[in-house]
């Protein structure tokens, strides 16, 4: 396997650390001009790999996640373009809207290693995961559970995040210990993660810091108008509402976000389904639209809510990607993407990647 060019910034990044571990012991810390100079101890690499881990959410994955073979797992880099599309919307201070295929990793990145790492870098926060059914929304927060209790690269990566035997951990609620030092809701009733299906009554009442969508519309509740209409009243009215309009900090008291952080991931299922009305609402979402050719050599990816003033992510660092493509949103998009163009269309199909539902 070819190995990844190593970045201007990440030679720079290790220059510096080596830099300071010099001056730590007095050692004169000129001379390093080129990457192939510097010598790094299997303790330098494990080092740089854990700050990598603690300050990003690739890091991270790469660190502590695992595959249902039990091996570690790899940053392709539509993922990588996830995680900036998250810090951009967050800066923002807009919901980060992504929707990409199925099978592409949007559940085991948002609705597990996000949550992990968000508890890392404040053991007080509270997190609320919302998906299509009960019984997914719990399984997600199983795998989490596992991970905090079970999971040794996660225990040496974030030492401080432990379960509270004291308080609630069963399908819908896990608790972990929270530190008064760290501020937040050290004494809150809510739980550290919570778990709901979109028509649970469980959630109400309920705040949080941190609102996950996980695949909330399904082929079931898109199908019909009704079925349409009723997910959107109650994510508007009984999900939306239970995150508080506080600023996030991390536990060394840097700020991860002024506004609650909210964030939506799924699949494309009708083109009037509730990710419909979130692209068409850019002032309160930034979203993210990825067709990923089942090859994985080609995305086609739309921005839509991004600011005129503050340029995505998508436009400077991808710009020049051989893999992710940057292209217009067209209100036909969402009828080819989902194969229900016919013959009679006027748009060119071949010009269209791989579907959104594959």
């Amino acid at each position: 396997m070819n190995k990844r060019p190593m970045s201007e910034e990440h030679k720079q990044k290790i220059r510096d650390s080596i830099a300071k571990k010099k001056a730590a012991a007095g050692e004169p810390t000129g001379g390093i001009a080129k990457i192939k100079d510097i010598k790094l101890t299997p303790q330098d690499v494990k080092s740089l790999k854990l700050i990598r881990a603690r300050k990003t959410l690739p890091g991270f994955v790469e660190h502590v996640l695992r595959d249902m073979n039990g091996k570690t797992v790899r940053t392709a880099e539509h993922q990588e373009a996830w995680w900036e599309h998250f810090k951009y919307s967050v800066g923002i201070g807009k919901t980060s809207l992504l929707l990409a295929p199925m099978a592409h990793g949007k559940t085991n990145w948002i609705a597990i290693a996000l949550p992990l790492w968000l508890l890392g870098q404040n053991e007080n926060l509270r997190i609320m995961l919302v998906s299509s059914a009960e019984k997914i929304a719990t399984e997600r927060l199983s795998t989490i559970g596992d991970y905090i209790r079970y999971s040794e690269p996660y225990k040496e990566l974030f030492p401080w995040v432990t379960q509270d035997t004291s308080a609630e951990w069963n399908t819908n609620r896990i608790n972990v210990v929270r530190k008064g030092s760290d501020g937040g809701m050290v004494g809150s009733v809510n739980a550290s993660i919570s778990a709901y299906g979109y028509t649970s009554r469980e959630g109400i009442g309920a705040r949080c810091d941190v609102l996950i969508f996980d695949d909330v519309v399904d082929e079931n509740n898109s199908r019909n108008p009704a079925g349409r209409d009723t997910l959107r009243n109650l994510v508007e009215t009984q999900w939306l509402t239970r995150s508080e309009p506080v600023p996030i900090y991390d536990r060394w008291g840097n700020i991860l976000s002024d506004n609650p952080i909210v964030v939506v991931i799924g699949t494309r299922y009708n083109p009037e389904d509730w990710y419909g009305h979130c692209l068409a609402s850019p002032t309160g979402y930034c979203s993210m639209v990825q067709a990923i050719s089942q090859d994985f050599k080609g995305i086609d990816c739309t921005i839509v809510g991004a600011l005129a003033d503050k340029e995505h992510p998508m436009y400077t660092k991808f710009k020049n990607s051989p893999i992710i493509k940057s292209s217009e949103y067209d209100a036909l998009y969402d009828a080819i993407a989902m194969g229900e163009t016919d013959s009679t269309s006027n748009v060119d199909n071949s010009k269209v990647d791989q579907p959104i539902v594959t």
